[in-house]
């Protein structure tokens, strides 16, 4: 049996062409504080350290980590350190680059955040088991902990707080180069901080609530990785965008994300209906793969066990619109069988899914090859993208 996981192919896709020069990161400022949590809880408290609503509840820790973490400051252990980037134009003002989790059960547990986890109780305490089933307002309540409430708000917490950076291409690799070694993360969840407005609160809200997303990703919840929201933007992206795609994906997703948030007014009727379509366009692919095999590669006599987003893009691309789609529904056998088809056999539309996927040439090239296959498929003369004169050329479907 094929141990289906949610975890994609390309981890790198975003941040293989970051490139950033020594003048730039010579330019930045950095350097270390020590804030008590008393501190740090008054920060976030008066939005000086910002964590949107939205992602509170994209919550990758439970209540033991949480209660961990807490016990460490209780008792005086080392924690890891909190690295913050000071807002452009908005001095004294920061978002969290690494330890937004950390800095989330702060919240939580003190009551100053939003949903399920907000005053959660401490549980499974190793050291200080006294404390067990207590919330914040418990202990700050009982007499006999004051002590223990002082020494808890008076526990330095390290933070590196970065200053006049220039290029969010700095950033990104700062994130990623914290985030080496430990859980993957996406660099969606980067993009929500510097592209704040509100097309990505809409975007975030539409992929917190589909449920054919949570069925794609394996998930009941918001995904705390942010990858439900990033397929999202892609889709968004390549629908609005396709022909000033130049094969570096973070910049074009940031792009947009800048673009749509500045100009939402007159693109949200059209975003609205792409994310329709995009619900419609994975709900017929679940339909046709299979739940547990949409999205994968197929690798000889399986499918790969890891969710492909070049996969995804392409599916979804050409299942967004009504006609292709309900054609679609008609073949499914054949459509399957085709796809196994040219997974082995073309070796220029394996290496577009496989390689270096977000480069122009490859993005083209798998949605070429997957169009011509499906147009012979369902007998319809639908256009497909073109790669032509350094662009990928497309007008529409049916124009």
């Amino acid at each position: 049996m094929i141990d289906y996981s949610t975890e994609f192919q390309e981890q790198d896709e975003e941040t293989a062409g970051v490139k950033v020069q020594i003048e730039t990161v010579a330019q930045a400022v950095v350097y270390p504080l020590d804030w008590t949590v008393e501190t740090i809880i008054s920060q976030l408290q008066r939005g000086n350290i910002v964590i949107s609503p939205k992602f509170q509840r994209r919550d990758a820790w439970r209540e033991i980590r949480k209660s961990h973490y807490i016990e460490s400051l209780f008792i005086g252990l080392p924690v890891p350190q909190i690295v913050l980037a000071e807002k452009q134009n908005e001095r004294g003002k920061y978002f969290v680059l690494d330890g937004k989790q950390r800095t989330l059960s702060l919240l939580q547990f003190t009551g100053l955040a939003l949903g399920k986890y907000n005053y959660f109780k401490l549980k499974s305490l190793e050291v200080r088991t006294d404390l067990n089933g207590l919330t914040y307002e418990d202990i700050k309540a009982d007499i006999d902990l004051e002590n223990t409430l002082v020494r808890f708000l008076n526990q330095p917490i390290r933070c590196v707080v970065i200053r006049n950076w220039s290029t969010i291409d700095f950033l990104h690799l700062m994130f990623v180069r914290l985030n080496n070694g430990s859980l993957s993360l996406s660099p969606q969840e980067l993009r929500q901080a510097l592209f704040p407005g509100p097309f990505v609160d809409y975007i975030d809200d539409a992929a917190s609530n589909s449920a054919y997303l949570k069925t794609l990703l394996k998930i009941d919840e918001p995904d705390f990785r942010m990858r439900d929201v990033e397929l999202l933007t892609r889709l968004v992206a390549f629908s609005s965008f396709i022909d000033s795609y130049a094969g570096n994906l973070k910049h074009f997703l940031d792009e947009t994300c800048d673009i749509l948030n500045k100009e939402w007014d007159s693109y949200k009727p059209k975003v609205k209906s792409q994310v329709a379509a995009f619900e419609k366009a994975i709900q017929v692919s679940i339909d046709i793969f299979g739940k547990n095999e949409v999205g994968h590669k197929w690798i000889g006599d399986q499918y790969e066990k890891r969710l492909n987003k070049a996969i995804i893009d392409m599916l979804a691309f050409y299942f967004a619109d009504e006609q292709i789609r309900q054609a679609a529904l008609e073949k499914k056998a054949d459509i399957v069988k085709q796809f196994k088809k040219v997974c082995e056999q073309n070796q220029a539309f394996k290496n577009a899914i496989e390689k270096t996927t977000n480069s122009l040439s490859a993005t083209s090239c798998r949605l070429t090859i997957w169009g011509e296959v499906l147009r012979a498929v369902l007998g319809l003369n639908f256009s497909i993208p073109k790669l032509s004169n350094g662009k990928i050329q497309f007008k529409g479907f049916w124009e």
